[in-house]
């Protein structure tokens, strides 16, 4: 039996291709989650020997429609089967299902045409223009009995080579579930398709000579650092930027996506420096981009082996899909309608590395190199500060002090030598901020071996 390999690919570098591949080639996008889903689902749903699958997944309704070519050993036909059904994870029971048999030279031809189409895979993202909300992918076996896929998202583009794939693919279905027997059209069309791309050279035969190949994420070697920079609310940059996106007007009442790759610095404060637009599909997408990165909040800055703020450079990929914006919108529109009725209000409070377990550890590590280890004493103080919204420890007062001078003396300076901690989040900002916070806390002496 052989299974189907998963093309993977990075949706994160943008390759510069002539004008004239604009439109024409499937996807590599690099999706864990969905992609371990998928697998899971046509290895188990898929008949042995399948040779072609094309699978049309809908967004909004989680519903898909699958197809699958079948050679039957050495007989002169194969067969066509369909599947569909709501959901991948419900149960085969549940799935619709019909074949059909064709002749081998229709089984030919739809073979010749997925190996060509799949092998010019690119992640050039410029068949994605219009996210309307459906995803197909496109899988074939290869002799190391592994998963090939692509993905791509349903282009708008009526002239586009994706466009024609798509539509001959869901066509290919219908007639299943309808139980065509003559596909002497679909042949001449897999056919007429093939030769559209039949001369184009393969990536391989390109590679790594393209143009525009880019890292992605952070550029200055982590080995350096003894800390990466941090931002307030956002795992990434790229998540800030989408949480706070404005989509180009123009383009999405035309219901066109793109993408945007640009480089920056962040400083020693956090801010975003020395932006620079790298390569884009269009240019009010860098444009948005590059607004983004200049009124972002400022990051907690990258730190040196030594504890020091430097500077470090990051390479960010931004994806512009009208679909995942409305439903972003959507998403935001709903939480503020619940937020309005809910009646605990919330706030973040700064945290120390590792928690307040380690926040103990720190102290008590401290005070026993002051005063020596010994049974653990009642000896213990009140100290109140103010942790900045860069993470580090102003006015520090004690507001109940220890029973000796000498032991206010080293806890406040302990506090004032702490190391950098996560400032306190401002959730009701947007964007989310850090923002200051004061923080009360009591310091217990581990030991009766006092040195007064």
């Amino acid at each position: 039996m052989k299974r189907f390999l998963f093309l993977l690919g990075l949706l994160l570098n943008a390759v510069w291709l002539p004008a004239q591949d604009t439109y024409r080639y499937l996807e590599l996008v690099n999706d864990t989650a969905k992609r371990q889903e998928i697998r899971q689902f046509l290895t188990r749903t898929l008949s042995p020997h399948t040779q072609v699958c094309y699978l049309h997944y809908a967004a909004w309704g989680d519903y898909f429609r699958m197809w699958g070519l079948q050679e039957n050993g050495h007989r002169k036909q194969a067969t066509l089967y369909a599947i569909k059904g709501n959901g991948f994870s419900a149960p085969d029971s549940t799935f619709r299902k019909h074949k059909v048999t064709v002749s081998l030279s229709v089984c030919q031809a739809v073979q010749r045409l997925f190996k060509k189409a799949i092998r010019l895979a690119e992640d050039t993202d410029f068949n994605t223009m219009g996210l309307d909300g459906y995803t197909c992918y496109f899988a074939i076996p290869d002799s190391a009995d592994a998963f090939h896929l692509t993905q791509i998202w349903a282009p708008l583009t009526d002239s586009s080579f994706c466009r024609k794939l798509v539509d001959w693919s869901d066509s290919v279905f219908q007639r299943i579930m309808h139980h065509e027997t003559d596909w002497e059209q679909t042949e001449h069309t897999a056919n007429r398709l093939w030769e559209e791309i039949q001369d184009d050279p393969l990536p391989e035969d390109r590679f790594p000579a393209w143009h525009g190949i880019w890292a992605r994420g952070l550029l200055t070697p982590r080995e350096t650092l003894g800390d990466t920079a941090r931002f307030a609310g956002y795992p990434t940059i790229e998540a800030y930027c989408y949480d706070n996106m404005i989509y180009p007007e123009e383009m999405l009442k035309q219901g066109k996506g793109g993408y945007a790759f640009c480089q920056l610095d962040l400083d020693t404060l956090g801010i975003a420096t020395n932006i620079l637009t790298i390569q884009s599909s269009h240019e009010s997408f860098a444009e948005e981009v590059t607004r983004l990165l200049r009124q972002m909040p400022h990051a907690l800055p990258a730190l040196d082996k030594q504890g020091k703020p430097v500077s470090c450079t990051y390479g960010i990929y931004v994806q512009f899909r009208p679909y995942r914006y409305q439903r972003r919108l959507k998403e935001k529109q709903e939480w503020e309608a619940r937020a309005d009725s809910m009646f605990v209000d919330y706030d973040s409070s700064a945290s120390f590395p590792g928690g307040m377990y380690k926040l103990q550890q720190y102290f008590k590590q401290n005070l026993i190199e002051v005063y020596g280890q010994g049974n653990a004493s009642g000896v213990r103080g009140v100290y109140r500060f103010k942790i900045t919204d860069y993470g580090y420890p102003e006015e520090v007062k004690v507001l109940h002090p220890g029973p000796f001078p000498d032991f206010d003396k080293q806890v406040l300076r302990f506090i004032r030598k702490m190391p950098r901690w996560t400032p306190a989040i401002d959730w009701h900002a947007s964007p989310y901020t850090f923002k200051d916070c004061i923080c009360t806390l009591p310091v217990q002496l581990p030991s009766r071996q006092v040195k007064k």
